[in-house]
């Protein structure tokens, strides 16, 4: 499958570029500056070689063009910075699968700090775009992601309106080794675990732990 990741040159999207790399699928890396995007696959490679998958490489493009020629789209990119985003890549999205793993908070000296956004990030990005939007991936922890000798355990949340994307999402996120995919319901769903989100990193920084995770048993 053709996945790209928007913003996939911070950790959490190098992290979702190597494991469906490692899983065969052919991964684009978005940026708003190609040589950002050239750099952050330079970096992938280095670490793919270093686990032993010598021939594993994403491609570098930038955001529009990584958008359009995908099947999935995962926007992985701060709150703040989605607009400008969703409007370069309207036109190329349309009826694809748009995941949103978003969180509407920021950081301030070190804590985090939510946004009150009324609407859900990913009910305000199926506003703005004619895709189908799902929500999944927020509670998965990048330092845990990123590298592919570690193990990501957690249960992930996925939340949309269009039964066959969430199976879809579902899947890609289950290749994961470990992670289990639960079906969230409608998209105004994704409220709720936006606002969990923010909870557990809450508790997280509260503990010095920052890599927890959502289990249910």
């Amino acid at each position: 499958m053709r996945i790209s990741v928007l913003g996939g040159t911070g950790k959490f999207g190098k992290g979702l570029v190597i494991r469906w790399l490692i899983r065969g699928h052919e991964v684009y890396i978005g940026s708003r500056v190609f040589e950002k995007a050239k750099r952050a696959a330079n970096d992938i490679k280095r670490v793919l070689n270093l686990r032993g998958f010598k021939d594993l490489s994403p491609i570098p493009l930038e955001n529009k063009d990584a958008a359009s020629k995908a099947e999935v789209v995962v926007m992985s990119i701060p709150y703040e910075g989605i607009d400008p985003i969703l409007e370069s890549i309207a036109e190329v999205v349309m009826k694809k699968i748009v995941v949103s793993p978003i969180v509407p908070m920021r950081f301030e000296r070190g804590k985090p700090v939510l946004i009150d956004t009324g609407l859900s990030v990913a009910e305000y990005i199926a506003s703005k775009l004619n895709s189908r939007v799902v929500s999944a991936l927020h509670t998965v922890p990048s330092s845990m992601l990123i590298d592919p000798a570690k193990t990501v355990e957690g249960d992930v949340i996925v939340c949309g309106d269009d039964n066959c994307s969430k199976r879809l999402v579902s899947s890609l996120i289950e290749e994961i080794p470990n992670l289990r995919a639960l079906d969230g319901g409608p998209l105004r769903n994704s409220r709720i675990v936006e606002k969990l989100t923010y909870l557990i990193i809450e508790i997280g920084l509260r503990m010095n732990r920052h890599n927890l995770v959502l289990k249910l048993l």
